[in-house]
């Protein structure tokens, strides 16, 4: 027969308050109530697990047990990641926490990682680029640069999808610049830099794209023959005649050769529908 979770949570607390001749006993009160979270999980009752697998981490943080607190806080959060995401969120910043404070970068960045990715289903965009940002950070500690380069391609992403191009632009220039550091890295070069000046151009920047074109071009010779270099010089020309056929035609040029994924055509359409709006003020 299952044991009563409420008889465990009750000799949890009697371990905690001790006897006459000897103190708490904070480790062993937090194996009883984590017993009893186990037993609330399976019966499906979220809140119950939750509240037990944290008093649980609270009894290990007195007993000086950082690992088993924070393995504590996981429970927690795995409980209520389905039910209530950003609780979820409070129990793995305290698992980050113990994580960054023993230098256990690896650890640290997955944990902000998975934070960032539930506030981007919750839709608090600003929380998910600020945790994709720290969990690159991590990641550049733990000397993982392909991890940390997926966390920043997450935050230029997700800033351009929210309309700040500008904090898109500087995560994609750093992106693209620091990626011709390595052999391994250096095949992402012509898709950051395509990104950042598409970027320029839905901020209707044309200055500041032309300038990164001339840049991009100078700090990887292969980008002046590449598909992507001809399709920025070509639709920034269109844009300074006010030409959306010309624009128009360079885009499925490009798309028939290379197919364009959901987010570059999404801001391509931007920059044409400015375009089309130029034209229209030229006409009035």
């Amino acid at each position: 027969m299952a044991e009563n979770p409420l008889d465990l949570i009750a000799q949890g607390e009697k371990k905690l308050k001790g006897g006459f001749f000897s103190g708490g006993k904070p480790d062993e009160a937090a194996e009883f109530f984590t017993k009893a979270g186990n037993i609330y999980k399976m019966q499906k009752k979220v809140n119950e697990a939750a509240e037990c697998y944290m008093r649980a981490a609270s009894c290990y943080l007195t007993a000086k047990s950082g690992h088993d607190a924070a393995n504590s806080f996981m429970n927690a959060a795995n409980v209520y990641r389905k039910t209530n995401p950003l609780e979820a969120v409070k129990c793995l910043e305290k698992c980050g926490e113990f994580y960054a404070q023993e230098g256990r970068w690896s650890m640290a960045a997955k944990n902000m990682k998975e934070i960032a990715e539930i506030y981007e289903k919750e839709a608090q965009i600003d929380k998910a680029l600020a945790a994709y940002e720290k969990a690159a950070e991590y990641y550049e500690g733990d000397n993982a640069p392909s991890s940390a380069d997926g966390c920043l391609t997450q935050v230029a992403l997700l800033a351009a999808q929210d309309g700040k191009y500008g904090h898109a632009v500087k995560i994609y220039d750093q992106l693209a610049t620091s990626c011709l550091d390595s052999k391994l890295r250096q095949f992402n070069f012509r898709d950051f830099a395509f990104r950042a000046v598409l970027c320029h151009l839905a901020n209707a920047d044309l200055v500041s794209a032309k300038r990164a074109v001339e840049k991009y071009h100078g700090l990887e010779p292969g980008f002046a023959s590449s598909r992507e270099y001809k399709l920025c010089i070509e639709i920034t020309t269109a844009l300074e005649n006010y030409d959306s056929d010309a624009y128009t035609a360079a885009v499925q040029e490009f798309d028939s050769v290379i197919k364009l994924d959901q987010w570059k055509s999404n801001i391509l359409l931007k920059i044409r529908d400015s375009i089309k709006q130029q034209e229209n003020e030229s006409l009035t």
